[in-house]
């Protein structure tokens, strides 16, 4: 299994209120570990520039746009075949 954490473009993120990033850090901070102590779980997180670059989201949510799938696609090849 591999969990991924909550991708939201910077600019969101930043824009959340204390509760809402309270609880997307919760929830990425929890599969995190939650990999950490199942050994057949992975945690795939892309890289911080991924949520730099707003137009790898086609919204201000967490839906991506195809350069943001190209992108995904090819971090996700690389770290399955680590």
């Amino acid at each position: 299994m591999i969990l991924s954490p909550i991708n939201i473009p910077k600019d969101t993120f930043d824009s959340l209120d204390k509760q809402h990033t309270k609880s997307i850090e919760l929830l990425n901070s929890s599969f995190l570990n939650f990999a950490k102590n199942n050994k057949n779980v992975k945690f795939f997180d892309l890289p911080n520039e991924f949520h730099q670059n707003n137009l790898n989201f086609i919204d201000k949510c967490c839906h991506v746009s195809e350069k943001g799938s190209s992108i995904m696609a090819k971090e996700l090849n690389l770290f399955y075949k680590n």
